[in-house]
């Protein structure tokens, strides 16, 4: 997953690079993986989070696929890296390991430095820009406002729609944009807890609730032998957060979160083969 990711963002980097020779348009973001640079910014998040589970420290995975990232130009981003490293430094320092704790203090006293320093590159100059320039441009929610505010009207005027649902096609069935703003014309609601209602109704939300619930308790919850890592919720936060500003529902990206978020956690994995071994 990283060395794709790295992959894709030198991809992304190199078209920019070649055309402009360096001189990066204020108003251009990254594209990584050719698609929206919010969707290609969460995947950096799940990375940065994924290194924090398996090496228990903020270390050179974490550091690099930030730096990468941070152009993509998402504000969502910011708050939740930002989010993610506070909760972080928070509880590193009420750990009983001293390794860690000092570790924690030492990060908090340097990081006033780093940031002083960075600000006399040319780096930071061209990201400061870039935000600045999207800040402009847009609105701070970038429209969202206005799409699920739409949403959220068609499901109080439609009570069929509340109950059942319009399918995973439903921003053609209703038509968000067809009303007064044509720019936001067939939009998705941005927004992963509204597409599944808005896809699959009350009654559907509750059956799809059902089966994440089942699948949790199957794999995580009656192992007794599971001890899942403090950081393996930072993950958690961050996907539970980033579902209020994407739609993730009709996407390949959400049968890998939940892959992520069930399977992947290294402690589910190593306790349940030992715990098989022994039976064995």
């Amino acid at each position: 997953f990283f060395c794709g990711f790295i992959a894709s963002a030198i991809s992304a980097y190199s078209i920019p690079l070649s055309r402009w020779n360096g001189r990066i348009p204020s108003g251009y973001r990254f594209p990584g993986y050719l698609r929206d640079p919010n969707y290609f910014s969460i995947d950096a998040l799940l990375i940065m989070n994924l290194s924090l589970i398996k090496n228990k420290k903020i270390g050179k995975e974490y550091v690099i696929i930030f730096l990468i990232s941070i152009l993509s130009i998402s504000k969502m981003l910011l708050i939740l890296s930002c989010l993610n490293f506070s909760l972080y430094l928070l509880i590193s320092i009420f750990n009983k390991n001293k390794k860690r704790f000092f570790t924690t203090i030492f990060i908090i006293m340097i990081t006033p430095f780093i940031l002083l320093f960075s600000t006399k590159t040319d780096y930071y100059q061209l990201i400061v820009n870039k935000y600045i320039y999207r800040s402009e441009v847009s609105s701070l929610f970038t429209g969202r406002d206005y799409i699920q505010g739409y949403y959220l009207s068609s499901l109080k005027t439609n009570p069929k729609l509340l109950f059942f649902g319009s399918s995973l096609n439903y921003r053609y069935l209703l038509g968000v944009g067809h009303d007064v703003s044509i720019r936001y014309i067939d939009y998705v609601a941005h927004n992963t807890y509204l597409d599944i209602i808005l896809s699959w109704g009350i009654f559907g939300t509750i059956i799809y609730a059902l089966l994440l619930h089942s699948i949790y308790k199957s794999v995580i919850k009656n192992n007794k032998f599971v001890m899942i890592n403090k950081e393996y919720y930072f993950l958690l936060i961050t996907i539970l957060l980033s579902l209020f500003a994407l739609s993730y529902l009709n996407l390949d990206f959400f049968a890998i979160l939940v892959l992520i978020l069930i399977i992947f956690n290294p402690n589910v994995i190593n306790n349940t083969f030992y715990s098989n071994s022994k039976k064995d």
